[in-house]
């Protein structure tokens, strides 16, 4: 379950921790233990610190809210007006985009 995922995963891997270097291991054993520090370097080189993670939150939050308005705020609007509403829904697109990574 997604709610505790990382609180698991970490006790699992603080057990792997204390046994990755046993050697009575089987073939198998041996190669998930390739496969779990292969993995564990890519969580490394992946990984956001919380504390952006919770400001792309925020960012991303803001975005839709502003995207939300705009789409409102649209109708009743000059050409000219609209044009320039469609021109920052668009940059707003792209800044989600860079935040998803999409």
């Amino acid at each position: 379950m997604s709610y505790c995922r990382m609180q698991n995963t970490y006790h699992d891997l603080r057990d792997v921790e204390e046994h990755i270097n046993d050697d009575d291991m089987s073939k198998d054993e041996l190669s998930a233990r390739e496969n779990i520090i292969s993995l564990c370097k890519r969580i490394i080189d992946n990984a956001v610190p919380a504390d952006e993670l919770n400001n792309n939150a925020t960012k991303k939050k803001e975005l839709e809210d502003e995207y939300d308005l705009l789409m409102h705020e649209k109708s009743g609007k000059t050409e000219a007006q609209q044009k320039e509403i469609e021109k920052r829904m668009c940059q707003i697109e792209e800044e989600l985009n860079d935040i998803t990574g999409e």
